[in-house]
């Protein structure tokens, strides 16, 4: 019990001897009645006076707690439009307010198209691929204990031909299952009683069809989703003067790039790496060259095309950057954006280094250059896959018109090698042959040798006859002379 309450009571014991006391002494003046009300009256003024003073500090503290919480509603009310609108008073690139966000969210969706997540692989058979669509989850059966069953899957939004782009999915760390790797474009041939079949549009690549194998859940989405820089940066990480596209972090573009071959993927996490920091020298390609450019008198620009047109027609913007689409255009008697040097300073104007040039130098200039930053090219995801894909048909006719070769020249390597075992064959029976050739070449030599030596000894011998012949005949016709001269 605190002093005040000390303090009461022994007041209340106070007031009850003197009340007992004054009591006695003029009891016998007053009657038994008048003496029994009085001692009503006493013990009622007391219980309403402790009445009075718990309705006194019920009051007290309602006020207090009133106060409180007007001014707790109006500090809840303020910190409510800074969550809905953001902080005025910041960066104006740095909100974090509920609509600027989603305003972000909505445009960095709007060319996404619808989506559909958690799709369950079922079977594959002859380039024809069953899905299921996901069940709906039910509510919170603590938080709503009312809550309606969860609905069955539907596939009524995947029409049939319908064409989707899917992507093998991966939970990460918290569960959230996120598109990995890109499976290819596919055609809905059916779609009935929560199953959808689908067909690829184009032969699959192998490393595809790997990855179909290997992926239980896909993502489908309606419209392949646009290349953008803060699609790689760390989560919450804000742009600023040393990084106009927020800080990328090396561990997480590795993991992105982790299936890149390994000769083209440290240059690769490179580009994303030193995607839109500041350039310490001008090595990098020109075209991703930025300039950020402060002006010194005001600027203006259209940024309307004189061409409107809707949206499923044409492009948001023309070739220029002017937006076409009448939702995106600026009332016409607006007249041009005018950017007046404070805007300038106050904003992070970055320029392509083509068309930073003619605002920074030459008679002309109204602007000054500030820093310059490597940006990296988007990619136009469609295009470089139908490039990749027609690129690899040409690869893969490349490749079988060099096997079809390989195979000819393989043939007629075995032809030849055929060709040479029996040359070879032939060659040793024709240097058997040479070789007896030889021997009898010899031999016959050697017996015309002989010969030779036979016929000269012959000739000889017939020229030393026939010289004898000759004297015998010589002789014999003198002699014969001489017996005829005789007679």
């Amino acid at each position: 019990m605190g002093l005040g309450g000390i303090l009461v009571l022994l007041a209340l014991l106070v007031t009850l001897i003197v009340f007992i006391y004054l009591l006695v002494l003029t009891a016998r003046g007053w009657g038994v009645l008048h003496t029994v009300m009085l001692c009503f009256l006493f013990i009622e003024c007391w219980v309403f006076m402790f009445l009075t003073a718990g309705v006194h500090y019920e009051r007290v503290r309602a006020t207090k707690a009133a106060f409180a919480a007007a001014k707790d509603a109006k500090d809840s009310m303020a910190r409510t439009e800074q969550l809905l609108n953001g902080d005025f008073t910041a960066n104006p690139e740095e909100q974090d307010g509920l609509l600027p966000l989603k305003g972000q969210l909505r445009r960095m969706t709007a060319d996404r198209g619808r989506v559909w997540r958690e799709v369950t692989m079922l079977q594959s058979a002859n380039d024809q691929y069953l899905l299921e669509m996901p069940v709906a989850k039910p509510a919170d059966d603590v938080a709503q204990d009312a809550a309606p069953a969860a609905a069955a899957p539907n596939s009524e939004s995947l029409p049939q031909n319908l064409v989707v782009y899917a992507f093998a999915e991966e939970k990460d760390q918290d569960g959230t299952a996120l598109p990995k790797y890109y499976l290819g474009e596919f055609l809905v041939t059916s779609s009935q009683a929560g199953q959808v079949s689908l067909a690829p549009t184009r032969p699959l690549l192998p490393e595809q069809t790997a990855s179909i194998a290997d992926s239980d859940s896909w993502t489908l989405y309606e419209l392949l989703p646009l290349d953008s820089h803060q699609a790689f940066a760390a989560v919450g990480s804000r742009p600023n003067d040393e990084e106009i596209m927020g800080h990328m972090e090396q561990e997480t573009l590795e993991a992105l790039f982790e299936d890149v071959p390994e000769d083209r993927r440290e240059a690769l996490v490179n580009t994303y790496l030193n995607d839109g920091k500041r350039l310490a020298d001008n090595n990098a390609p020109q075209d991703s060259i930025w300039v950020q450019v402060q002006f010194d008198e005001n600027y203006e620009i259209d940024v309307d095309s004189q061409d409107e047109a809707n949206a499923t027609e044409r492009a948001y913007y023309d070739a220029s950057g002017r937006s076409v689409d009448s939702r995106l255009q600026r009332d016409p008697d607006a007249g041009p954006v005018v950017v007046d040097p404070e805007m300038s300073r106050r904003l992070r104007i970055v320029l392509k280094e083509e068309a930073a040039r003619p605002l920074v130098s030459g008679e002309g200039a109204i602007a000054k250059e500030v820093q310059r930053f490597f940006v990296r090219p988007l990619i136009d995801y469609e295009q470089a896959f139908s490039n990749t894909f027609i690129r690899d048909r040409e690869l893969n006719g490349r490749i079988a018109r060099i096997e079809r070769e390989t195979a000819e020249i393989q043939k007629a390597e075995d032809n030849l090698q055929s060709l040479i075992v029996s040359r070879q064959a032939e060659n040793q029976e024709l240097q058997f042959d040479l070789d007896n050739l030889h021997k009898e070449l010899a031999v016959i030599t050697q017996l015309a040798e002989e010969s030779d030596s036979q016929l000269t000894s012959f000739r000889n011998e017939l020229s030393s006859m026939y010289r004898q012949v000759q004297i015998m005949h010589s002789q014999n016709s003198a002699a014969e002379l001489s017996m005829a001269t005789v007679q």
